[in-house]
């Protein structure tokens, strides 16, 4: 039986997009801030620009907004970089679990007991492996394994796969499905004569 690869923690495209958010915000208070200041230097206090990039910042606290305007700016940029290199660091990390002495594999046929639809609100996808149950959810901000059946995935009804995850133990000892981590997922290949990428059991 031959299996080929078709997720993995340390090739997948992480869209880190959404993470850029306060960086943009940031700068664009960081230049409202510079273009006010300049502005105030230039033609004072009383400048139609000074005036309606104060207006526009409308800062809550005491002081002036503009010099409020490029703190607050600094601030939501440092926070959006080190954000991205947590993401990084954290990328490393899961990615070594490959490598773990506790990765655990379980290989059969997919069944999918409850679909997540794709707009979310719901439990995610649950689905069982052989002896093992998986809750695979969308809206779940992780690097490890969130592809829905509603959004493309992999673990789709009646696939033959082998999932590799690490097990993850409650206070009381027993294993909780819901936390149990997708790090790889194979699927079961067709006879295809030449094919070097195929993983054989």
């Amino acid at each position: 039986m031959k299996f080929i690869e078709v997720w993995n923690i340390t090739t997948q495209q992480l869209d880190t997009s959404k993470f850029f958010a306060p960086i943009i915000v940031g700068s664009i208070f960081i230049v409202l801030g510079i273009i006010g200041w300049y502005s105030k230097k230039k033609w004072g206090d009383k400048s139609a620009l000074y005036t309606l990039i104060k207006y526009f910042i409308n800062a809550p606290f005491k002081g002036d907004p503009i010099y409020q305007s490029i703190a607050v700016g600094t601030i939501a940029v440092i926070i959006g970089v080190c954000i991205l290199g947590l993401i990084e660091v954290e990328k490393s990390r899961v990615s070594d679990e490959l490598n773990s002495p506790d990765l655990k594999i379980v290989q059969g046929i997919v069944k999918v007991e409850f679909q997540q639809p794709s707009y979310g609100k719901t439990q995610g996808d649950i689905v069982h492996i052989k002896d093992k149950t998986f809750e695979i959810n969308y809206y779940v901000a992780t690097l490890y394994y969130t592809m829905t059946i509603a959004h493309g995935g992999h673990l789709t009804n009646g696939k033959y796969v082998r999932v590799y995850y690490m097990p993850s133990k409650t206070d009381n000892g027993k294993e909780n499905y819901r936390d149990l981590k997708i790090l790889k997922i194979e699927e079961r290949a067709k006879a295809v004569s030449g094919n070097s990428n195929y993983n054989s059991l």
